[in-house]
């Protein structure tokens, strides 16, 4: 991959309340958003990287559908990043699609990002699934019922692959 010496965190700060009505916060994100000071700087962690097994096409000409949960929006930033890295170089670069699924636009932490990447013609759609936002659920597979067509197309006609990553359970 290109790019840096950096290692990017995404994180969602893990709150809820309990049954006993007690306001709760997981305690790493609690320590990672309260004791870590971000805004100063890099912050230098000992931290090692392990092979991923999600990896990208072996060329940029291949269609990607992404679909992300929650965190799993990380290594689908990275492919994004990867794929406009590439077409900044003057590569030839196929289609991506992400589908996004979390409980509000609160979540969608990269945003203005992806939407700058639209903008570029790096990312060719991008389709949330955003659940507590109305009255009615609305989920990742809903949007990708509603989305066939364009799915069957990258994928099928035109070859592509399709990624998937979020939380088990």
């Amino acid at each position: 991959m290109r790019g840096d010496n950096d290692c990017h965190l995404c994180i969602i700060k893990n709150e809820w309340t309990a049954t006993s009505g007690r306001h709760l916060v997981g305690l790493s994100t609690r320590w990672l958003s309260d004791d870590l000071h971000p805004e100063q700087g890099s912050i230098p962690l000992r931290a090692c990287v392990h092979p991923s097994a999600v990896t990208l096409p072996e060329t940029h000409k291949t269609p990607m559908v992404m679909v992300a949960l929650g965190t799993g929006i990380a290594p689908m930033r990275a492919f994004i990043e990867e794929r406009a890295a590439a077409k900044k170089d003057g590569e030839e670069c196929a289609p991506m699609a992400l589908f996004f699924g979390a409980r509000n636009r609160q979540e969608y932490s990269y945003e203005a990002e992806f939407d700058q990447y639209q903008k570029d013609g790096v990312l060719t759609h991008i389709v949330l699934a955003l659940s507590r936002e109305q009255k009615e659920k609305i989920y990742v597979t809903h949007r990708l019922q509603q989305e066939k067509q364009m799915i069957y197309d990258l994928i099928h006609e035109k070859e592509g692959n399709l990624y998937l990553c979020g939380p088990g359970g």
